[in-house]
């Protein structure tokens, strides 16, 4: 299913006749590989946030919201 979504989009955006049609300009193959290696290293941050141990997140400094003493004067 990925695949063939992947395969849409790429003809979405690479053939004359389909781009007029969509509306799109089409891509070079540097903003193809630019466009891979996005979505690429999000899944890599997502990997990274699913398997750090909470433990770990124990140790991260806390961060306290003040209010302001000085409010807006009306």
């Amino acid at each position: 299913m990925l695949l063939s979504e992947l395969n849409l989009q790429f003809i979405m955006v690479s053939y004359p006749a389909t781009t007029i049609f969509f509306m799109t300009t089409p891509l070079t193959l540097w903003m193809h590989f630019t466009a891979i290696m996005f979505g690429f290293g999000s899944l890599l941050v997502a990997v990274g946030v699913k398997y750090t141990p909470f433990e770990w997140t124990e140790r991260l400094p806390k961060i306290e919201e003040k209010e302001a003493e000085n409010s807006v004067s009306t």
